[in-house]
């Protein structure tokens, strides 16, 4: 059968029905990320603006990446289906 505007999405010819794709959560894609371990990464918030009302302390504990904790990457995990 011909489809008048080319091939329906989600249907193959060779192998009929087939299951959707995945979409990951824009919004996590841009804020998270894996390790080669798999851990999720992430940046602490807070560094955005306002630097002078905040303690140096503070500025140099946000500088770097941290990992998540494994309760919390759990949250994070199904809205990344792609980056495993």
């Amino acid at each position: 059968m011909l489809w008048p505007a080319g091939q329906p999405s989600g249907y193959n010819f060779n192998k009929g029905v087939l299951m959707p794709k995945l979409k990951t959560k824009s919004s996590v894609k841009k804020r998270f990320s894996r390790t080669g371990s798999g851990k999720i990464k992430f940046k602490p918030a807070g560094k955005r603006h306002g630097m002078s009302k905040r303690t140096n302390k503070f500025i140099r504990n946000t500088k770097r990446s941290s990992i998540m904790s494994p309760g919390d990457s759990a949250l994070i995990d199904h809205m990344l289906p792609y980056n495993k």
